[in-house]
Order: structure tokens, then C-alpha cells, then sequence
């Protein structure tokens, strides 16, 4: 059996009453990077919440998952995705979103690749 009021959430098992609290996900800004063809560029940010949140980043539109060009990291509350040698066509817009059961917060910002000057 569940109760909900507001931002608590109150669970009975067994006869015993166990208070959950529950936050909104936050996250801060991320700063815009700017790298050389070849570079390895690194997004990092701080997110907390209640549960903690699951953090998904994204390029444009595209859902980023760890590859061998892109490294996932996520502890405590820092959350960083690394994005390894670089080519000019990734420059684009580069953003991270968070989620929990008390909803979601996004934070965006660019990446720009610039081509190797001979």
C-alpha cells in the first residue's frame, strides 16, 4: 500500500511506516567546449535529486552511449561524458538530461571542433 502526499511518499510493509522523500532532480550548466581536430573534449557537471537521477546525455538530438569514442563517467553526483579524438563534423550543440520520479532538469551547451591548421 502507497500514500502520497506532495513530496513524500509513504510506504507501510508489514505494519511499519517508512517515510521516503523525494526531490526534483537539479543540474548545472555546462560550459561550452571548444577543442582542435584530434582533441579529446570533456562535458562534466554536478546533478542531485531524490532518488539520484539517471543522467542520459545527448548530441543534437542523438542519445550518446558509451562506445570506444565516448567515455560515460557518473560519481556521487559529478556526471561527465568524454568525447575521444575529436572530428570537425561532431561541432553541434552537446546536452545532458536528468530524471528521477520527481521529474527532470536539462542543461545544454556547444561543442565546437576546429580543423587541424597545416
Amino acid at each position: 500500500m502507497a500514500l502520497i502526499f506532495w513530496d513524500v511518499a509513504y510506504f507501510i510493509l508489514e505494519n511499519v511506516l517508512v517515510s521516503v522523500k523525494t526531490e526534483k532532480p537539479t543540474v548545472e550548466k555546462l560550459t561550452d567546449v571548444t577543442v582542435v581536430e584530434q582533441e579529446d573534449a570533456v562535458f562534466e557537471t554536478v546533478v542531485t535529486g531524490k532518488p539520484a537521477p539517471t543522467v542520459e546525455w545527448f548530441a543534437g538530438a542523438a542519445r550518446v552511449d558509451s562506445s570506444d569514442r565516448v567515455v560515460i563517467e557518473q560519481d556521487d553526483s559529478k556526471a561527465r561524458v568524454t568525447f575521444k579524438t575529436c572530428e570537425v563534423k561532431q561541432t553541434g550543440p552537446i546536452s545532458v538530461k536528468v530524471t528521477n520520479e520527481a521529474g527532470s532538469a536539462t542543461a545544454k551547451a556547444k561543442l565546437t571542433v576546429q580543423g587541424i591548421v597545416v
